[in-house]
């Protein structure tokens, strides 16, 4: 069995059930992105803001940050730890 999926513009209250495209936008540093899925008469606006963008590859883990983590012995780990 064959199962099809049909995204349809999300235009505001009176969404235009024309077919559409997804595009997720977001501010560098944020930690979520704004999603919305725009057929291509209201997807316009948007593309003619970002017509003269600099394409740039996405980073592996968008919008997440690798901090330092301190390890704590615990009873189980303890018997790993160098002394």
């Amino acid at each position: 069995m064959a199962v099809e999926t049909a995204r349809v513009c999300d235009f505001g209250q009176g969404s235009c059930k024309q077919p559409a495209s997804a595009y997720r936008v977001w501010r560098d540093g944020d930690r979520q992105a704004l999603a919305i899925d725009l057929c291509e008469q209201h997807a316009g606006p948007l593309l003619a803001a970002v017509e003269g963008a600099q394409q740039v590859d996405l980073p592996a883990k968008p919008r997440e940050r690798m901090t330092v983590t301190p390890l704590r012995t615990t009873s189980r780990t303890a018997r790993l730890k160098k002394r």
